[in-house]
């Protein structure tokens, strides 16, 4: 069994990332919130038949944002789920972002947008996203499709 230090180390070594970090949870969910909007992901959301986007489960595995970062979502198309809710509830469409890392001025996502879930296969979307800071705001500077499957 793990504690403190060591625990922090064997994540670390098991190349899960944990965003609990509190001074970096505003600029994390500034990040987290351009990521979610671009177009290029929510061509996978599924909508309801208003056409809006439905919530989305954004899975807590590997990456695993803070209490911080899933509270400034609270108000967006998003839930925040174990992994082990996803393997239970099934949902029709989930993302789990395999790398994120927000650094002063820069920011780097890999995300896998798993959708039609429901379709009988696994549907797949990879994408990695660049941003960069400019002020308060945040823009993408290269968007690289690792295709669909």
């Amino acid at each position: 069994m793990y504690s403190g230090a060591a625990f922090s180390s064997a994540l670390a070594k098991m190349n899960i990332l944990s965003l609990s970090a509190e001074p970096e949870a505003p600029e994390q969910a500034a990040v987290l919130s351009k990521i979610l909007a671009l177009k290029e992901l929510q061509t996978f959301w599924p909508k309801n038949e208003d056409g809006t986007l439905k919530t989305i489960c954004i899975q807590q595995y590997p990456t695993e944002f803070s209490a911080r970062v899933t509270a400034a979502l609270a108000n967006r198309e998003v839930q925040f789920c174990s992994r082990e809710s996803v393997v239970t509830s099934q949902p029709e469409a989930y993302i789990i972002f395999r790398y994120f890392a927000v650094e002063q001025g820069s920011a780097r996502a890999t995300v896998n947008f798993f959708y039609n879930c429901h379709a009988g296969k696994l549907n797949i979307a990879s994408f990695t996203i660049d941003l960069k800071q400019e002020g308060d705001n945040w823009s993408v500077t290269q968007i690289v499709n690792g295709g669909t499957r």
